[in-house]
């Protein structure tokens, strides 16, 4: 009875129940980052154009995906192709998208359920969009850092794999770079930390279309979503590495802006004011 669970962005905070937390004790938690970086590189300085940072695995069409990883599950399988395309929409929540498939479906929902069934698609999603944005970025080198299939280097190579590397190293390559890709479809209604670091080091976002950012997108020149139509991403790449000027002008702005939204010291007050109501104030009975 005494836990606060935190949940990375809104769309598992409204489904929670579903995965068996008690909702009056859970409470929205998306990543943050640290202070900025005191003294921010000029872009001629960075010597890295497009970083990302992240994992990426060769996967099948979906189809096959599915009779690999749910043999015996022929009608999970058939839900699952139904909604393939709504899955990936831009848009898309995908947890909520199959929580109300298989709910028309008659499918009960476990807990069990969806630790078999969700881990492995949210993997294939982010594996698949990480490798259609890879190949659609072909006029700029990317500096890619993580554990990459062979078959996705040999394809693209135009960019550059440095392979896994330290944590420290990850974070001095986004201080090193101009531009920095965070591809995680499956998260859109809240923060990964590979955002937030990136703002801190000085290095333009680039990242999925994504509901709690909205705000910053509109309001943060450093704070930018991917397009719809990917065949567009070298053009929109192109406007701001042609001219170094073009980042330096507005970076104390965007790094300050970022400051004051999305570090660690303003994700954990919410946290703090809850268990200062529910756990830590004493109440005479």
């Amino acid at each position: 009875k005494n836990f606060l669970c935190g949940m990375v962005q809104n769309e598992h905070l409204e489904h929670c129940e579903a995965y068996g937390l008690d909702a009056a004790r859970a409470i929205f938690f998306p990543h943050g980052g640290p202070v900025p970086l005191a003294n921010q590189r000029p872009s001629a300085e960075r010597d890295i154009d497009i970083l990302f940072a992240g994992n990426v695995q060769t996967v099948p069409d979906f189809k096959t995906w599915l009779k690999t990883k749910f043999p015996k599950s022929d009608q999970l399988r058939e839900v699952l192709l139904g909604i393939e395309q709504r899955l990936y929409a831009t848009n898309a929540q995908p947890f909520s998208t199959v929580l109300g498939a298989l709910k028309a479906a008659g499918i009960e929902i476990t807990p069990a359920l969806l630790a078999q069934m969700y881990t492995p698609l949210e993997r294939f999603l982010i594996n698949r969009e990480r490798t259609n944005v890879l190949s659609a970025i072909q006029k700029h080198s990317l500096t890619v850092i993580g554990d990459i299939s062979k078959e996705i280097i040999e394809a693209n190579p135009q960019h550059k794999f440095l392979g896994p590397r330290t944590y420290g190293e990850v974070m001095d390559a986004m201080a090193r770079a101009k531009v920095s890709l965070n591809i995680v479809p499956t998260v859109r209604s809240g923060g990964h930390e590979r955002m937030f670091y990136s703002l801190a080091a000085g290095a333009l976002l680039v990242t999925d279309q994504n509901e709690f950012l909205q705000d910053d997108e509109t309001s943060n020149p450093f704070v930018n979503f991917l397009p719809d139509d990917l065949e567009k991403l070298d053009a929109m790449l192109e406007f701001w590495l042609d001219d170094d000027g073009v980042l330096d002008k507005t970076r104390a702005e965007a790094v300050a802006h970022y400051a004051q939204r999305h570090t660690w010291v303003q994700r954990l007050e919410p946290v703090l004011e809850f268990l200062n109501e529910h756990y830590w104030t004493h109440k005479t009975p």
